[in-house]
């Protein structure tokens, strides 16, 4: 995450963005030539953040920010709260053994999509222009404009000192969130206030049998009180029958409403450990 000052360099709109020059919102008293607009883009902010860790030999960047660009129209001031991403040079850290992998467009591209998927949203990508890229695509959920993606312009990248390309996004942070409200996705599940409970199960299983066979007749017979199930230890040997193979079972069982008690955590083992055997012909060790 990086956090960037609200004020930004004029200059940097007069090269690059010239059609902003009436939007702009200049500083009374300027502390120096360097912040003296409110920023109409964090934009700029993130490619100063990118010049300054490569020429600190850290060129492997993935950025993002949350916070508001400003300007003035005809109606007066106004400001639009933003979640912007960046990405430049590759995934990971240089290892002898693999080729590096470039945080690219479709990298970006990607993990917005995830980002929106997760919001319930579903975007869809339209060509769009932009001064400040070459490549360039619309973001919209449905008719709904919620942002763009771009390839940063070489003439944009060369005037903040960047080597390589600069795959940007910027998302209107306020526009998400009212589709968001407006489709009732459910972002956030209450934490459980009563505790969880473990059971582990020794089984012993026929070698073709899957864990995955296991966990489904598991989920199955454990319902709302099983949280979760895992596999933890896997042992073949000559101490075992021929054509058997044991497993170490993980389980994990909480009611959201109450605290469980141990005739109800044993209920259930019993009756997993029961249809395990009718379904499966598995036993306990």
């Amino acid at each position: 995450e990086i956090m960037n000052n609200s004020l930004s360099k004029g200059e940097d709109y007069e090269v690059l963005q010239p059609e902003l020059s009436e939007s702009l919102i200049q500083m009374l008293n300027p502390l120096s030539q360097d912040l003296n607009v409110m920023r109409a883009n964090l934009l700029f902010g993130a490619l100063t953040s990118i010049s300054f860790n490569q020429k600190r030999q850290n060129p492997n960047l993935r950025f993002f920010e949350r916070g508001k660009s400003y300007g003035k129209g005809a109606n007066g001031y106004y400001e639009n709260a933003l979640l912007d991403l960046c990405v430049a040079g590759a995934q990971g850290e240089n290892h002898w053994h693999t080729t590096p992998i470039q945080n690219d467009f479709f990298n970006l591209k990607g993990l917005l999509e995830e980002v929106l998927n997760r919001l319930g949203l579903q975007a869809n990508f339209s060509t769009g222009e932009h001064s400040l890229y070459g490549e360039f695509l619309e973001i919209k959920v449905g008719k709904t404009k919620v942002g763009g993606i771009g390839t940063v312009h070489p003439k944009v990248t060369k005037h903040f000192d960047i080597k390589g390309e600069v795959v940007h996004a910027s998302l209107y942070w306020e526009t998400l969130m009212n589709l968001v409200l407006q489709s009732g996705t459910k972002l956030f599940a209450n934490l459980p206030k009563f505790p969880s409970v473990r059971r582990d199960l020794a089984l012993l299983v026929n070698s073709s049998t899957g864990f995955n066979e296991i966990q489904t007749v598991i989920q199955q017979v454990g319902g709302k009180l099983l949280s979760n199930s895992f596999l933890f230890d896997v042992y073949e040997g000559d101490k075992l029958p021929d054509g058997k193979k044991s497993y170490a079972v993980g389980m994990i069982f909480q009611d959201l409403e109450k605290t469980l008690n141990d005739k109800a955590i044993e209920k259930t083992v019993g009756r997993i450990v029961h249809q395990l055997g009718e379904k499966l012909d598995a036993h306990l060790r």
